[in-house]
């Protein structure tokens, strides 16, 4: 299933890659110590943002387009709003690791309509329209509903502050007892995407961002999955905690992690 606006999205995020691409050649001889002082993740954010901002504007011009700092127009109070994330896994990127992603949400009237997920460097694409269901280059994806936690390979990411460090790595101690695996793999977006498309079986984070959560939320229920907080709840946007998995596993994800982080 598409739509103008999911192929416009779809020609951002390509335009963007190209972009991004072209910051990588110009720095691909380059040590990492090197990399960072001529500013290379700045430098390939500031590019694909670029490509996203005046693809979207072309296209719809009375539509607000928002970063998770700012809005980029002057139509903050447009019924459409297209939320980017420019680029995730930025540390992966320094280091040539090919595990990152952007993402273009289309938001009307709050009611999230479609969203992509874009890996530039390995050219996967997800993407989900509501109603439509979730793709993964081109393919169809749904959870396996009959799969049981001792069958999972489990993802997560590290959070940013200290505090939250601790009750992590309490919970990744208690799920990898009971799962195959859990995998740390440094791009929460791109992560999700795996986790829609079944190449990982479930994902918690703290501290995620609305905008990530945003960009994989539509994925992952299209695929016949839920997304919830840490106590099972739909707070997971306030909350910045998210749990991603199939309707079975999500809830015994969110179980094992409640006593954890309460």
């Amino acid at each position: 299933m598409s739509s103008p606006e999911l192929n416009i999205a779809k020609k951002a995020v390509m335009n963007a890659g190209k972009a991004l691409e072209q910051v990588i050649q110009r720095n691909e001889l380059l040590s990492v110590k090197k990399k960072v002082a001529n500013d290379f993740i700045k430098n390939a954010e500031q590019a694909s943002l670029t490509e996203l901002y005046y693809t979207l504007k072309k296209a719809y011009p009375e539509d607000d387009i928002q970063t998770e700092n700012k809005s980029l127009t002057e139509n903050q109070n447009a019924d459409r709003v297209w939320q980017v994330v420019p680029l995730d896994g930025a540390i992966n990127l320094l280091y040539n690791i090919p595990h990152c992603a952007m993402s273009v949400t289309l938001f009307d009237k709050g009611k999230c309509k479609e969203t992509v997920i874009y890996n530039p460097i390995t050219d996967d694409l997800a993407n989900a329209i509501k109603g439509g269901g979730s793709f993964f280059n081109q393919h169809r994806i749904r959870f396996d509903k009959d799969l049981e936690p001792a069958q999972c390979v489990m993802l997560t990411n590290k959070p940013d502050s200290d505090k939250a460090l601790a009750p992590h790595l309490l919970a990744l101690k208690n799920l990898s007892k009971q799962v195959i695996d859990v995998r740390s793999m440094g791009c929460p977006l791109m992560d999700l995407a795996y986790v829609a498309a079944g190449k990982s079986d479930g994902y918690w984070q703290s501290g995620i961002s609305h905008f990530k959560i945003n960009a994989a939320e539509l994925l992952i229920q299209e695929a016949g999955g839920q997304c919830l907080d840490f106590t099972a709840g739909r707070a997971h946007k306030e909350k910045s905690q998210l749990v991603a998995a199939s309707l079975n596993n999500a809830a015994w994800m969110a179980a094992q992690l409640k006593n954890i982080y309460s």
